[in-house]
């Protein structure tokens, strides 16, 4: 395949022209580095959650607790399980880029986690992915099948060094009749790493899948999502919240595919920028012929704090059945001076006031956060980027 460029409909609005793959040098496959079962945590931590290390693409340590032991969930590398190849791939019908592919063949390490029928998994599996190797080009694989009858929580936390790097990871997602899947990724990468990543989900019959995307760090970053919903009755939420600053560009590609009847997709998306920063959102709700009575929103809402910031939002519908309840909206707008000018007449600075509505305009979203901890984490990056644009007068 060739690679992309800008003048694709699917690359538009993106600096992808300015990608030059021969600044990065891939890691070496046959060069694994130390791995750790129960890694170095505290006690207190480890019964919390269950920690996953993932290091420039390689399985680094596993610290499961309990529960999870005892619940029989496998975390580990792909190939070490009878199925690993049935599941490899499972959720994807083609790949849409090239980035697929080289994901496919430079993953050093496809991570697995399968949890066994019946399981309800309370403690959540957390992913900490690290990038550390200056001029990388990595490609982390992980992929969650949760069997039928079946509940988990899993959350990704994707961070760097202060390196220029590019990061192509791939989340592979099946869920079995009457499941249940919360997933949560926040993404603080540093600004000169790029990142262009892709979620597959597919979702059985009576199942549910809430998911959260959290897009803070990186130079460029952009997520392309895509839940098929293939059992009838299923259903999907899908909310992500991006915040940036300076030159940032967080870049959202997403597909709510309606295959079977009765199924539900609703998406909400908002995010804020500040500086010269930029976002693109570009969705689409496809009704296959045979999902009727299907219900599907899909909403984006961007709010700009700078003259210079910029957004474009293209939410798209593609119906090829009647009898379904479908809709779509977008909106990009300054802050709401009103909103600003009554706090301000309570007695509020104009900082504080502004701190307030952009809290208030992302709660909605960040409440839905698959965990308590990431509900914190997320809320304290906003309220620090808040603060840093109130301390340089902006």
């Amino acid at each position: 395949m060739s690679l992309p460029v800008s003048e694709e409909e699917i690359w538009r609005y993106s600096p992808i022209d300015e990608l030059d793959f021969e600044n990065y040098q891939p890691q070496r496959l046959d060069d694994p580095p130390g791995f750790e079962m129960g890694l170095t945590t505290s006690e207190e931590a480890i019964q919390q959650a269950s920690i996953v290390s993932i290091e420039n693409g390689w399985l680094t340590g596993v610290s499961l607790t309990d529960e999870a032991i005892e619940a029989g969930i496998f975390v580990g590398p792909a190939g070490d399980i009878e199925d690993g190849e049935r599941l490899f791939r499972a959720s994807v019908e083609q790949e849409v880029d090239v980035f697929g592919y080289l994901n496919q063949m430079l993953c050093p390490q496809p991570v697995l986690i399968k949890v066994p029928s019946g399981i309800r998994l309370e403690s959540p599996i957390v992913l900490v992915f690290n990038n550390n190797a200056e001029r990388g080009i990595f490609f982390p694989k992980v992929i969650v099948d949760i069997s039928q009858d079946a509940s988990a929580t899993v959350v990704e936390l994707h961070a760097s060094m202060d390196i220029e790097a590019l990061v192509v990871p791939v989340l592979e997602v099946m869920v079995s009749s009457d499941s249940h899947f919360r997933h949560g990724m926040l993404q603080t990468l540093e600004k000169k790493v790029w990142q262009i990543g892709k979620q597959n989900f597919q979702i059985g019959a009576s199942s549910k899948l809430e998911t959260f995307t959290a897009g803070i760090g990186g130079g460029y970053v952009r997520t392309h999502s895509n839940c098929r919903l293939v059992g009838r009755g299923s259903e999907a939420r899908l909310v992500g919240a991006y915040y940036g600053e300076d030159q940032q560009i967080h870049d959202f590609r997403t597909f709510q595919e309606h295959i079977a009847p009765d199924t539900t997709s609703d998406l909400l998306f908002k995010g804020v920028l500040d500086g010269s920063s930029r976002s693109v959102y570009s969705g689409l709700i496809r009704i296959q012929p045979e999902a009727t009575r299907t219900r599907a929103n899909q909403s984006n809402k961007n709010i700009k704090l700078s003259d210079k910031a910029w957004a474009e939002s293209v939410p798209n519908l593609e119906i090829e059945t009647d009898d379904v309840m479908c809709s779509h909206a977008s909106t990009v707008s300054p802050i709401d001076e009103e909103q600003i000018f009554y706090l301000e007449s309570r007695g509020l600075t104009t900082e504080i006031a502004e701190r307030l509505v952009i809290e208030g305009f992302f709660d909605d979203v960040v409440s839905t956060a698959p965990t308590t901890e990431f509900d914190q984490r997320l809320r304290t990056l906003i309220t620090g980027r808040l603060h840093r644009r109130s301390q340089s007068g902006s």
